[in-house]
Order: C-alpha cells, then structure tokens, then sequence
C-alpha cells in the first residue's frame, strides 16, 4: 500500500497553486480565456499531478486527499470567474473520487500563524519557521499550508497547537455533507 499523499490546492485564473505535505510544489497557468482557460487550468493540474514531476504514489494512485482552498469574498471583479476554477477544481475532485475538503482563507491563515488575518509575508514566514519550507510563489505557499491541514485531517501530522486543533475540527465538521452527497465513495478521516 502507498503511503498516504496530502495535497492542497489554491484555485488561481493566473496562477493555480499546488504543493504536497512533502514540500513539493508548483503553479499552472494558461494564457487562454473564458472556460478554455479553466478547462486547461485543471488539465494542467491533473496532468502536473498524476506524473511526471512528481513521485507516482502521487495523485490518482494510492491513498490521496485534497484540500482546496475556499472562496475568497474579498475579490468582487473576479469572483465568477474564481468560482468557475474552483468548481471545476472540485469537479474534477468528484468525478475522480478522490476526498477533498474545503478550507476557508481565514482557517488556512490561523492554522499557519494563530490569526485568521495574517498577511501573506507573515504566512511565508510561519512556513519557514515552522516546518522549514520556502517556496517561489505565495500560491505555493498557501497549497502547501492547506496539504499540512489535509494531512492533520486525513492523517497523523505529529502535535499540533492548539489554534491547529481548533481548524482541524473545524474541517471535519464540514467532512459531513460532502459524505452525505457522495453516493460512490466516502470521505474518511
């Protein structure tokens, strides 16, 4: 049996972010427009993912689980478009079976930091401090944080503080309707 791969995902029209609990990570970008730039996004993001640059105990294979990050109501003019990304982000999560939570900015924010308002800086700087990470992108930053939560949900990520327990069982609370709605494959902690 594979080991277990924990994923994070941060849905971006210009950069889609992605990084494993492991610390490996990139982006996918298309210069295309409409729901062809959303289509090739999550190509790009299944083909990154289920291969080539990655170990293949990864994606698709073995026992994987997501998060992605959730919606952001802080961006007004681009908030269709986002969610389109994001629900095809989803979708594609589904249609694949593979077990997926959402995390909201806020709780991805507090888990890193203790502070559901952190700025990005403050974010990079409590992934470095706290699990040794850097990463090129702010994009990678946040999927990485959002893999250390999937792994606190799904897995055995070691102590965590108090501020991380409290997203943790925040995440599974939320694990419910998405286990109620899907009739193929359960989502187990």
């Amino acid at each position: 049996m594979a080991d277990k791969i924990f994923i994070g995902i941060d849905p971006s029209l210009t950069a889609t972010g992605w990084a494993t609990h492991r610390g490996l990570s990139g982006i996918v970008s298309s210069n295309r427009r409409g729901i062809g730039r959303v289509a090739e996004i999550v190509d790009l993001l299944a083909e990154r993912l289920g291969r080539p640059n990655i170990p293949t105990d990864c994606m698709m294979v073995g026992d994987d689980y997501y998060a992605v990050e959730g919606y952001s109501f802080a961006s007004p003019y681009s908030a269709h478009q986002l969610g389109e990304v994001g629900g095809a982000i989803r979708l594609f999560l589904f249609r694949h079976q593979r077990p997926y939570i959402d995390v909201a900015p806020q709780s991805l924010k507090k888990f890193a930091t203790g502070s559901g308002r952190a700025k990005k800086d403050e974010l990079r700087l409590a992934v470095f401090k706290r699990w040794g990470k850097e990463f090129k992108t702010d994009h990678e930053v946040d999927a990485f944080i959002l893999a250390k939560i999937t792994e606190a949900v799904f897995g055995d990520p070691g102590p965590l503080n108090q501020f991380q327990i409290e997203v943790v069982k925040r995440c599974k609370r939320n694990l419910a309707p998405q286990r109620a709605e899907s009739d193929s494959k359960s989502v187990k902690p």
